[in-house]
């Protein structure tokens, strides 16, 4: 296919990673360039936070060689929460710092010596200069700047100034998401490996961080079912689809376009080959026991056993499904009355008055903190008010899907086994039909939850709730 690399910072040759036995991918080779900006892009359980996580040198592939140009520094945002804790918020994210501030206090011990040395002067102006090579790496690694680097961040993921006192633990998954980001981007790595990193984040904060990526000078790769923000952030994009990485030239908008016309070309040449191998077979049969064509017939073989067989292309799963007709109930669904939620002192919203009917289709909007989450705990009856009444209708059947939900899943559980927890007594034959719904067919329902990608996770999460609806 496309290649577009100059100057390679990270080789992935050959590289193969298996899960139960099984491999995600064998005998792929990227090699990713100092500047590029690439989006990675396939379905969901095609490897790509496993490709990730190889870079990283999180993983170690069961098969290849990975390298990386000397002294390349990684920052890794995986798609999992993350959680920190035993610090400020400020001081967390400041940590990443920590090396140039050690700088810092060498350089004070240095002056308070320098202030009462009394000894030779080629003494002093040893001491001198080193003080001079420990203010030069100061400034290099940005030490004069790390305060205002550091605010620039959090105020520009979202946190308030009155928050930066805030303990990390007093915080939620998706704000800890924000705080791994923030040190990530602050400690000023070579490469970015972002997976999902719009997940967590709410309008305003997702424009900072193009904006950041845009000014941002190393390689970036990154992993996103957003489109807009990949065409904003990325003007590459490589494709891991059935084991093997295509790499596209353009952003991903572009690339869909592109992939569409490449696989019709495929297709007409699939075509046409297939119709030529037909020609040739009915040939070979008619005449291989004729002598005076026999050596044509010969001929027509040797043809056919030099053909470069063109592959199908890989199907496109889709999930199929439609959520079951609901019991007919009240008109009157769901209502919240004067309901107000706080933790301790901090008040989340206050005398929200809801009213859902039936066959509402109600968008919840807002900025991250606004309680947006809280709000769906509590019409969900998963979480009370601080004050106020839930009142549900009569015959209301609630069933809630959250950003957590998938992370509850048993992970020693296989899929199957997972699916027959929330329903022990539907037949099997059922429970596995309603699991290729959502792309778990033959031996994929017996992989265990703990390898399942992110999006697998959350297909069979939603597939737990369609059976106890």
């Amino acid at each position: 296919m496309f290649q577009f690399w100059d100057k390679d910072m990270v080789y992935l040759e050959n590289i193969g990673v298996a899960f139960q036995g099984t491999y995600l991918f064998r005998n792929l080779t990227w090699h990713i360039g100092d500047g590029e900006r690439i989006g990675l892009v396939g379905p969901n359980g095609a490897g790509k936070t496993t490709i990730l996580k190889v870079m990283s040198g999180q993983l170690i592939p069961d098969e290849g060689s990975t390298s990386l140009t000397k002294g390349t520094r990684f920052g890794y945002l995986p798609q999992e929460e993350v959680a920190v804790r035993g610090r400020t918020l400020y001081r967390e994210a400041a940590s990443v710092f920590e090396s140039v501030e050690d700088l810092r206090e060498e350089q004070k011990q240095m002056e308070k010596v320098l202030e009462g040395m009394s000894s030779a002067p080629e003494d002093s102006s040893r001491l001198l200069e080193k003080y001079g090579h420990l203010q030069n790496e100061f400034e290099k690694r940005g030490g004069y700047e790390i305060r205002t680097q550091t605010e620039a961040v959090l105020s520009g993921l979202g946190f308030a100034r009155n928050e930066w006192d805030r303990m990390t633990e007093s915080f939620s998954g998706g704000w800890q998401m924000r705080i791994a980001l923030a040190k990530i981007l602050l400690s000023r790595p070579d490469v970015l490996l972002l997976d999902e990193p719009t997940n967590h984040l709410d309008l305003e904060s997702m424009t900072w961080l193009e904006g950041y990526l845009d000014s941002f000078e190393g390689t970036v790769v990154v992993v996103s079912h957003d489109r807009y923000f990949m065409d904003r952030v990325a003007d590459k994009t490589a494709e891991l689809e059935s084991g093997k990485l295509t790499q596209y030239p353009m952003n991903y908008t572009s690339y869909l376009g592109e992939k569409a016309k490449r696989q019709e070309r495929i297709q007409a040449a699939l075509k046409h080959q297939e119709e030529r191998i037909e020609q040739l077979e009915r040939f070979i049969e008619r005449f291989k026991a004729k002598a005076s064509k026999a050596s044509q017939a010969r001929s027509k073989m040797k043809i056919l056993e030099k053909m470069k067989k063109i592959e199908h292309l890989p199907e496109t799963r889709l999930i199929h499904f439609k959520f079951p007709p609901a019991p007919r109930c009240a008109r009157r669904a769901l209502e919240l009355i004067s309901v107000s939620k706080a933790y301790g002192e901090q008040k989340v919203f206050e005398d929200v008055e809801i009213l859902v009917e039936r066959g509402d289709r109600i968008a919840v909007v807002g900025v991250n903190g606004a309680g947006k989450s809280t709000l769906l705990r509590i019409m969900s009856g998963t979480e009370a008010p601080s004050s106020g009444e839930r009142k549900l209708g009569h015959k209301v059947v609630v069933r809630y899907f959250s950003q957590q939900t998938a992370d509850m899943l048993d992970p020693d559980r296989t899929v199957l086994e997972e699916i027959e927890s929330a329903a022990p007594d539907n037949p099997a034959q059922n429970l596995r039909r309603l699991l290729g719904a959502f792309l778990f067919s033959g031996d994929d329902v017996f992989k265990k939850v703990r390898v399942l990608s992110g999006g697998e996770k959350c297909r069979l999460a939603i597939a737990k709730i369609l059976l106890t609806s």
